[in-house]
């Protein structure tokens, strides 16, 4: 019998923690069917998934391509969607959830309507501490939250942002919203759509008692990879139909240009004319929000 949630994993080269993220899946207290899109892995990652399939734990689709983060999982929404799942958890390659993780969060926004995107609070691979971006995104809201006379920590606690890596989504929702964002290849596809599920008057929220795990504390991050991070997150800033268009545009090009002093390099004036370039297109992208047209298929 197939269960109403289903857990959706994209994958590119991910042997390192694969098994693990769906071994969490498989002995989760929550029945979930488990969907794979991989990106064109080379490194044994599709033998695991084609020897699992084969015992009957998942299905998977394997792209001959990289699609990128965005339509990887656009392609598991429509899987869900086909499928008549209710509920779709995105699970972070490198990530895996806690036996109570996924029926917590499922019993929690079923309870909870306006909340667009819930995710339960992302731990270190220690299980004891927070992930660094989970921090520095969420945690003063949740530190906030603890203040109020009311608090309880079963009750979603309203963010701005939380990273897709553990993201529990009503199927509604991604048919309202149409998935992630066509303008965003890798990084910025969850700040695009938490701006989109904001502006639509529903909410993001993160639950406090609720725990899961992005493995990633070990890994750093280059200068120039730090550069181009800012440079999506002024690309997510202009798409953001709360903020103003063309100024929006403006507005990001002085931030760029502050971060080539910053960082003591000349590498965000490519990215100043490249935001440029695509003005045009982000400007029709963040109408299209606002005025709640389907998005062009990526």
């Amino acid at each position: 019998m197939r269960t109403d949630l289903l857990t959706l994993i994209v994958t590119y080269n991910g042997m390192k923690w694969i098994e693990k993220c769906i071994e969490s899946v498989m002995t989760s207290s929550a029945i979930s069917d488990i969907y794979v899109v991989d990106n064109g892995s080379t490194d044994g990652t599709l033998d695991y998934l084609k020897m699992m399939k084969e015992k009957g734990e998942l299905d998977y689709y394997q792209s001959p391509e990289n699609l990128g983060f965005g339509a990887a999982n656009n392609l598991g929404f429509k899987y869900a969607e086909e499928h008549d799942y209710t509920y779709v958890y995105l699970l972070n390659q490198d990530a895996w959830v806690e036996r109570g993780t996924l029926a917590h969060l499922k019993t929690v926004i079923g309870a909870y309507p306006e909340v667009g995107v819930l995710s339960p609070v992302q731990l270190q691979a220690d299980g004891k501490t927070m992930d660094k971006q989970f921090k520095k995104r969420c945690g003063k809201y949740l530190k906030a939250a603890k203040k109020d006379p009311e608090y309880n920590a079963m009750r979603p606690v309203q963010v701005p942002f939380v990273m897709a890596a553990h993201w529990m989504l009503r199927m509604d929702t991604i048919k309202k919203f149409h998935g992630f964002g066509r303008v965003f290849y890798m990084n910025g596809e969850d700040d695009d759509f938490c701006n989109r599920v904001r502006y639509k008057d529903m909410q993001v929220c993160v639950v406090p008692c609720i725990h899961a795990i992005h493995d990633r504390g070990d890994r750093k991050i280059s200068k120039d990879k730090r550069i181009y991070l800012k440079y999506i997150g002024c690309v997510a800033f202009v798409c953001d139909p709360e903020n103003p268009f063309p100024d929006s545009v403006v507005m990001m090009t002085c931030k760029l240009f502050l971060i080539c002093f910053k960082c003591f390099s000349l590498k965000p004036l490519k990215y100043i004319w490249k935001l440029w370039m695509r003005a045009r297109e982000l400007g029709a992208y963040r109408r299209e929000t606002r005025e709640f047209r389907m998005f062009k298929a990526q």
